[in-house]
């Protein structure tokens, strides 16, 4: 009797020791990351019912849903960051998720998967992306330097950016071509973040208000503000408990050209004014 073994090879061998594609359970790739090197591994992994149901895998369900809720609050940020600094801002739209985590931990009752996510918190400084901005020395490091405040309202629907002492000429770094300068901020409120457990969903308590942003209008770098200079910016109405207020400020700066500023360059910054 002849018997016949019969083996399914779907791989490639690239040298003596590197191959592409299929061995029986074994499976060889690459990664763009790294380039020349071939990464081995088995075939398979966790299925979708192993995902919902193994009891091993009840931490990786936890982070998956709390992640999920974090993706929510970072688009409630994102969509309302003015596009030209939504870069610079946070880095990018993967950042800010990564920024709005550390706030879940700030819930102590909820369960973990369950957590909601808490922009509005007692101290009102969102600590993973801004610092406490009153009294700064510094306003954009290496672009204006000067000291500033920023105070909300008690009502927190409003926030005054406000430099006691103006912005002199001495105080700007202006990038090369640039004539005059303008201080721009806007102000919006987002919700908590929290778990449904009949959805199994994360979603916003309440909706985001948006402010329209406002400026100082144009400054001479020469000249500077010649004065204490305000911005404020208003949402108009008065967020709940359940809201926080997120300020952004940034400078442009603009080239007068024939009686026409043409945009030139910016610098963002990001202040929490939920207090």
């Amino acid at each position: 009797m002849r018997v016949h073994l019969i083996y399914i090879i779907m791989g490639k061998f690239n040298s003596a020791f590197t191959f592409t594609g299929s061995v029986g359970n074994i499976h060889g790739y690459t990664r763009s990351t790294a380039p020349g090197v071939t990464f081995v591994g088995k075939n398979g992994g966790p299925s979708k019912e192993d995902f919902l149901t193994n009891p091993h895998m009840q931490l990786t369900r936890d982070n998956a849903s709390e992640f999920s809720g974090a993706s929510i609050g970072a688009k409630s940020i994102y969509i309302y960051t003015p596009f030209q600094i939504r870069k610079p801002l946070a880095g990018s739209y993967r950042q800010l998720i990564k920024y709005i985590i550390p706030l879940i931990h700030s819930d102590s009752i909820g369960l973990k998967g369950k957590r909601s996510i808490l922009f509005y918190t007692p101290t009102g400084i969102f600590n993973s992306i801004v610092q406490n901005k009153n009294l700064s020395p510094l306003f954009f490091p290496n672009v204006i330097s000067t000291v500033y405040q920023v105070t909300p309202s008690v009502t927190r629907e409003s926030i005054y950016v406000q430099f006691p002492s103006g912005i002199l000429p001495g105080d700007i770094n202006p990038p090369a071509g640039a004539t005059h300068f303008k201080i721009r901020s806007t102000f919006f409120c987002v919700s908590n973040i929290v778990y449904n457990p009949a959805t199994k969903k994360y979603n916003p308590v309440t909706g985001s208000i948006f402010a329209s942003i406002t400026d100082s209008g144009f400054f001479d770098i020469t000249v500077g503000s010649g004065g204490a200079l305000i911005v404020n910016p208003s949402v108009g109405s008065y967020p709940t408990t359940d809201q926080c207020g997120i300020g952004i400020m940034w400078v442009e700066f603009y080239q007068l050209v024939s009686g026409n500023y043409e945009y030139i360059d910016h610098s963002a910054d990001i202040i929490l004014t939920a207090l």
